[in-house]
């Protein structure tokens, strides 16, 4: 069976790697005893599936793994049996089962929610709310592995709002085009920010994006 299995991570885990957290679910599984199947071959591996990873330094409440097992066991033996055996900065939060036939957790999603604190400044955060909103190319240089472009992120920033002393901002996040956050708010706000926290809220499908 494959339970689908949406986790937070937290201030104690924001600097490590998405390997590292690949490398702590599996310590975690085996701490727990649970029956975790294994691809076959020289170098077997636990049959994991990651989302998107979040950039380091980046807290989430909307992180999904797959995880095949070899036997039927209650979601909420799992829930529980990994939550002792993880770290309180790494949470599980919900527990599916979904069946090999189901999509990977990323070929639906489109966005992504965060909430952003920086330095802001008194007023800025509305003007950059509605610089967000507003229809004009924004283009900036933006960094892939095939290299370095320019790029009009205009399309890729659905949403913006203030809550709080924060910025509430969702920006594309798939496997066709991702925007990270940080490189949105400071284009945004049109200078190098000194980003406090970013908070992953939610990933979204095209129709939840709002």
């Amino acid at each position: 069976m494959i339970y689908r299995i949406k986790y937070g991570r937290y201030e104690g885990v924001k600097y490590i790697s998405h390997l590292d957290i690949l490398k702590l679910f599996d310590r975690a599984t085996r701490r727990a005893d649970l029956p975790v199947a294994y691809s076959e071959g020289f170098n077997p591996h636990p049959k994991f599936v990651f989302g998107m990873p979040i950039p380091v330094g980046t807290t989430s409440e909307s992180e999904y793994v797959d995880i095949t097992f070899t036997e039927v066991i209650k979601k909420e033996d799992v829930l529980n049996k990994l939550n002792d055996a993880l770290p309180p900065s790494v949470r599980i939060l919900e527990i599916n089962e979904i069946t090999e036939q189901t999509p990977n957790i990323m070929k639906n999603m489109a966005a992504a929610k965060y909430r952003i604190k920086a330095d802001f400044e008194e007023g800025e955060i509305e003007k950059i709310v509605a610089k967000a909103h507003e229809k004009d190319e924004l283009v900036v240089e933006k960094k892939s592995k095939s290299g370095t472009k320019m790029v009009d992120i205009r399309p890729m920033i659905f949403f913006a709002k203030k809550e709080d002393d924060a910025l509430i901002l969702t920006t594309a996040a798939g496997n066709e085009v991702t925007l990270r956050a940080d490189l949105a708010v400071t284009t945004l706000a049109g200078r190098d920010l000194k980003i406090k926290s970013i908070h992953r809220l939610a990933l979204l499908t095209k129709d939840e994006i709002k």
